[in-house]
């Protein structure tokens, strides 16, 4: 089996900032598993879950655990119906936690599993399209599934693949533009699949890549002011984008980078004489709530915390007073972004 130590890189549309004075608090310093690393971790049914992992450089595990606050964990299964792993990813989609690839013992797989409670576990495929590989990514977008990059047992990958039930596989693309490489992250964000950084076989890599369709892709940066690194993790929070830590040459690392966002986020630039701040009534807003709305401004958009356009209207040609009702039916409760040309509010749904 091939482990990689890699570094993580990634660059933004905008200058990545270092988030000094970040507060952790430590849930717990001994979790009820067994220490270990290149595990996969997701949120499912309102709990934190752990899968597998390597506890001891090749020693596989094959446990399932989950918590519903962080600090007190339980075993749902020792002994999941997929082999021991390592190197491999997981993810939530319909309604179910799936399991996909990594290193099994000796040998690299490509298997896809899923329970729907993390004890049972079933295998819809035991050899998909794409080849065997540990250190990929995956994600859910496009309401798909989604697998890229990675190592095979001959070679760094920059194929994508995508599946609507983890049995067909259609490769979106053979060869992405962005070089093929190992530990690389993905997230979505804007309504676009995201890929940072990684290691090719050349280098530790920090450069951004994204994409509306997994086969055309525009390079956001070349180059994040963050050092390149492999093992990393990113994730998508307050409408921004982070990098967790990793390892680069000169050892591990423990900073937390992130990116300003799209222009989402609320009074990302300052207001000029000639720009309009937005009213939104009431707030927080139930059902209804009414916009002052420029006569200049065309559309209107709304967007969740991850940065996903949730509504898009056409602002009416009449308007009574600038204001627009806006339904917010089907919108789940919590904070929004609503986008008016290029001024941004936040606000609050409650149910």
């Amino acid at each position: 089996m091939r482990f990689l130590t890699l570094p993580i890189a990634a660059s933004f549309l905008f200058p990545a900032l270092l988030f000094a004075q970040m507060e952790w608090t430590c849930a717990t310093d001994s979790a009820g598993w067994v220490g270990r690393y290149f595990h996969t971790s997701c949120v499912f049914d309102n709990k934190i879950w752990v899968l597998g992992g390597d506890y001891d450089y090749g020693n596989f595990t094959r446990d399932v655990w989950f918590s519903t606050d962080g600090v007190n964990w339980t075993q749902a299964t020792d002994s999941a119906g997929w082999l021991w792993r390592a190197a491999h990813t997981s993810v939530v989609f319909s309604n179910k936690m799936w399991v996909l690839g990594g290193a099994i013992f000796n040998r690299l797989g490509n298997d896809v599993w899923f329970s729907i409670d993390g004890v049972n576990w079933t295998c819809v495929a035991e050899s998909a399209g794409w080849s065997a590989r540990d250190c990929h990514t995956s994600t859910v977008f496009d309401n798909k599934m989604w697998v890229l990059g990675g190592h095979d047992s001959s070679s760094f990958r920059n194929d994508i693949w995508y599946s609507t039930d983890g049995v067909n596989w259609t490769c979106a693309t053979e060869s992405a533009v962005w070089s093929a490489r190992a530990c690389l992250t993905s997230v979505i964000f804007d309504n676009k699949l995201w890929v940072l950084g990684g290691i090719d076989s050349n280098n530790f890599k920090n450069d951004v890549w994204y994409s509306t369709d997994g086969v055309n892709w525009t390079q956001a940066a070349d180059s994040a002011e963050w050092i390149k690194r492999e093992g990393h993790t990113s994730v998508v929070f307050d409408n921004k984008i982070w990098v967790l830590g990793g390892e680069y040459i000169e050892g591990n690392l423990d900073d937390v980078w992130f990116s300003p966002g799209l222009g989402i986020e609320e009074n990302r630039l300052p207001l000029s004489d000639n720009r309009i701040q937005p009213e939104i009534y009431p707030n927080p807003v139930r059902d209804v709530m009414r916009v002052i709305v420029p006569l200049s401004v065309e559309e209107i958009k709304i967007f969740d915390v991850s940065g996903k356009m949730v509504k898009e209207i056409a602002a009416p040609s009449t308007r009574n007073d600038d204001a627009v009702k806006i339904s917010l039916k089907g919108i789940s409760p919590g904070i929004y972004f609503l986008r008016l040309g290029k001024e941004t509010k936040k606000f609050l749904v409650v149910k």
